[in-house]
This record gives C-alpha cells, structure tokens and sequence, in this order.
C-alpha cells in the first residue's frame, strides 16, 4: 500500500536528474556558442566580398550572380524562391528563382 511519504524521494531524485541533466546541456551550449564565436572572430569580414553566390533554377539555369555582402535575405515560396538583395545603387531588388530553398 502507498502512502503519500513513498513519492516524495522519488520526485526528488527525478527532479535532480532533470537538474542535472539540464545543467550539463547548458554548459555543452556554451562551449558550442563559444567555438562558433571563436571561429567568427578570427575569420576576416571581408572575405566573401569578392566571391560572388550563384542562384540557379531548378533547369541548372543561373538567374543570378551576385557578391555575399549584397544579399539580405532569402525567403521560400512553395517551389520558388525569393532572393532580396542590394543592387549597385543601394536599393534593395528582388528576384523569383524556380527552385526550393532546399536545393540552394
């Protein structure tokens, strides 16, 4: 017969797990968010400013060609793709690519 005395040490000693656990994932996370940093910093900011990113269609087809650092944002639309990007003037244009995120 249980009493209520019996689930208490039980819950305690899941909680502590769970404590446990979570603290040990917390610091892995850490660690992983200071490697990334790590790698950032010592990587220079304008390394990919001279390469330029290829968008191709799903025909193999390149709809664009365009530097790294004039890219702002990707965006998927079913089976398309919508590129925004800085052209030579400073505004910002944008380009339907038939193709998935997926496979850009």
């Amino acid at each position: 017969m249980l009493t209520l005395k019996e689930p208490y040490p039980f819950a305690i000693l899941v909680l502590y797990e769970q404590y446990s656990f979570q603290k040990q994932r917390a610091k892995q996370a850490i660690e992983l968010t200071k490697s990334m940093n790590l790698v950032n910093t010592s990587t220079p900011a304008n390394i990919y400013s001279k390469e330029n990113l290829l968008f191709e269609a799903e025909n193999g087809k390149v709809e664009l060609q365009i530097a790294y650092d004039k890219v702002l944002y990707l965006k998927a639309d079913g089976n398309y793709v919508e590129v925004f990007y800085m052209d030579q003037h400073n505004y910002v244009q944008k380009k339907l690519i038939r193709n998935r995120l997926k496979s850009l």
